[in-house]
């Protein structure tokens, strides 16, 4: 009997080590998803509660007066669609701004000193996400858009919209429609093959599920974003070449001889990698320690 291999999925690991500002933004989105996980299980509690009392009406009023709350909704299905939305608000405002980070990420590591596009070809705004890709090389630009998630951001961008822009909310409401029926529907099944959820659902139907499916779907993602955003070697090599910090430690070590120097330099190229990086991608910080040194006409084969 032969043993059965499993590939491996886009997003559950990462080629290059993981930005900072991924570890924080999964750290926030945990703080979050704990919170109101715990405050699904008080609601569903308090709807079984308020079902076996017998009369919804006078359970909501008697808590409400026992807490020392003017008022209390007996309608738990409007209460709960009016949540669930709250929570697509809530997440989008970790999102968003971890999106906006990225887009600093990556020009700081990619020594990105174009200017940054932020507004597409017919001159309109663009959300921090679509300017990472119109300003991302077209190769990794067009891999960004052949993942479901991708999409599904946006549309989660939209819904909060329709709910947030209530001036708007006709027009809106209809645009969000229109993008779930043309680029989310077809992908329900990779969601719910790949996450276990049975989400998206449509902008009149957003329930927990989706809240789940939002956050769940960023910490994979973020995996994907790491690896198109990390820099090439050559680029590492630049970032340090400009760090004054670095190259005043690198400067220090001029006075050693022979080859102490060698790897004294080696161990401070060390240390500046493992002050932006964590330390379970040894080959790739000793790849830029070789470019590094190879740059400076330096043979650093013997100890690398």
């Amino acid at each position: 009997m032969t043993e059965k291999t499993f590939q491996k999925k886009p997003g559950y690991y990462n080629e290059f080590p993981i930005f900072r500002v991924i570890n924080l933004m999964k750290k926030n989105i945990g703080l979050q998803d704990s919170c109101l996980q715990t405050n699904e299980i008080a609601i569903l509690y308090l709807e079984e509660q308020s079902l076996e009392s017998g009369n919804n009406e006078i359970f909501i009023k008697e808590l409400c007066s026992k807490f020392k709350v003017s008022l209390g909704i007996r309608d738990f299905e409007q209460f709960k669609s009016t949540l669930y939305k709250s929570y697509i608000l809530q997440t989008y405002n970790l999102i968003e701004p971890f999106f906006k980070n990225i887009n600093q990420t990556y020009r700081y590591y990619n020594n990105f000193d174009r200017d940054w596009k932020t507004q597409d070809d017919k001159g309109k705004n663009l959300d921090p996400l679509n300017q990472l890709l119109i300003n991302l090389p077209k190769d990794k630009s067009q891999e960004l858009k052949t993942y479901p998630e991708y999409f599904l951001f946006n549309y989660y961008r939209l819904v909060r919209n329709s709910i947030a822009h209530l001036q708007d909310s006709s027009n809106q409401h209809e645009r969000t429609n229109e993008y779930f029926n043309n680029y989310i529907k077809g992908n329900i099944d990779f969601f719910k093959d790949n996450y276990e959820i049975i989400a998206p659902n449509s902008p009149e139907s957003i329930n927990f599920t989706d809240y789940i499916l939002y956050t769940k779907s960023i910490k994979y993602f973020s995996n994907i974003l790491n690896d198109l955003c990390f820099p090439s070697i050559h680029n590492l090599v630049i970032l340090a070449q400009k760090d004054k910090n670095l190259q005043s430690k690198l400067n220090m070590t001029k006075t050693i001889k022979s080859d102490g120097m060698l790897l004294v330099r080696i161990n401070t190229l060390r240390g500046f990698f493992h002050g932006h990086f964590n330390t379970n991608y040894k080959k790739i910080r000793d790849e830029f320690c070789k470019a590094y040194l190879e740059d400076e006409k330096v043979d650093s084969s013997k100890f690398l």
